[in-house]
């Protein structure tokens, strides 16, 4: 496949579609053995060229999400509070000795994701630490963070720097990524 085609309007909406059918975009929560093959299949479905950094993406996102969900016997703020601080260590400084960490701030700086969305992506993290009733705008705010922030950051990665693509297929991305959730 060809640059070319691969950051086409096309080319991008394909390879959003292939993570959307498999129920992988802003799905980090609740996720079990056979969603995860599931994920798993979709991105074999991508150009081979996406397979690592979604990987990069997908590794980020359950990892953050198995401290918030799965931990049960530890301090679970203590553990993402350091998970944080360990991320934004490794992306300042291009580096991790935690392979999840450093594969992630690889897609972040070779993709431009922004700073934005990984906070806001934490911070539906912390939300889900304290888990209680949300009303409209809370709920909004957490699919926000949990959903459609995971579909814009793998669509930097298919946009492979085209902002204005990327622009042009945001909307369609985060609602996406928010009908997953």
């Amino acid at each position: 496949e060809s640059l070319r085609q691969a950051a086409s309007s096309d080319g991008c909406r394909k390879n959003l579609a292939a993570l959307g059918n498999a129920r992988v975009l802003g799905t980090p929560g609740g996720q079990k053995t056979g969603e995860r093959q599931r994920a798993k299949g979709a991105v074999g479905n991508l150009a081979k060229k996406f397979h690592a950094p979604i990987y990069g993406i997908y590794g980020f996102v359950r990892f953050a999400d198995e401290i918030v969900d799965s931990f049960h016997h530890y301090d679970k703020n203590k553990l993402l509070t350091k998970f944080k601080e360990d991320t934004w260590e490794a992306i300042e400084s291009g580096i991790s000795l935690n392979p999840v960490l450093n594969s992630f701030q690889h897609v972040t700086k070779k993709y431009g994701i922004e700073k934005e969305l990984i906070e806001t992506f934490l911070e539906s993290m912390e939300m889900d630490l304290n888990k209680k009733f949300y009303d409209r705008k809370l709920y909004k705010q957490y699919i926000l963070g949990s959903a459609e922030v995971v579909g814009l950051m793998c669509l930097k990665v298919f946009c492979e720097g085209d902002n204005k693509l990327y622009e042009s297929l945001k909307y369609p991305a985060m609602k996406l990524g928010a009908a997953f959730q």
